[in-house]
């Protein structure tokens, strides 16, 4: 096959990194067990890189290296803040999406001394 002339070894011949939210949450969570799950199939350390504040996370994949190493574990934020902030990147141009990693209910909840029936 000529078009694999120059190609050294099969991705990923250096170390993937899922960037995700700060240590303690959910996405952290989540991007810890992926990293475990992914190291032996992928024969390559799988790194968790924690982004604290805001959009962080994702404005640091946007600016990587487009090349499948640099990946983002994040919420539902990431999609809502374009609406409340300026933010550097463009979530449909400049992200494709992998797999869902998980989902998590949202619900409404009011202290039970609050009848809001009566």
């Amino acid at each position: 096959m000529r078009w694999l002339r120059g190609i050294e070894r099969e991705f990923p011949h250096k170390p993937v990194r899922i960037v995700t939210t700060a240590p303690g949450g959910g996405s952290d969570a989540a991007a810890r067990l992926l990293a475990m799950g992914l190291a032996a199939p992928l024969a390559q350390q799988v790194i968790v890189d924690n982004r604290a504040g805001g959009v962080g996370a994702v404005e640091t994949v946007a600016r990587a290296q487009p090349d499948g190493y640099t990946t983002l574990l994040y919420a539902n934020s990431m999609w809502i803040a374009p609406f409340l902030q300026q933010v550097s990147y463009d979530a449909l141009r400049d992200f494709s999406p992998i797999t869902l990693a998980g989902a998590s209910p949202n619900m409404l909840v009011v202290h039970t001394c609050r009848l809001i029936w009566d």
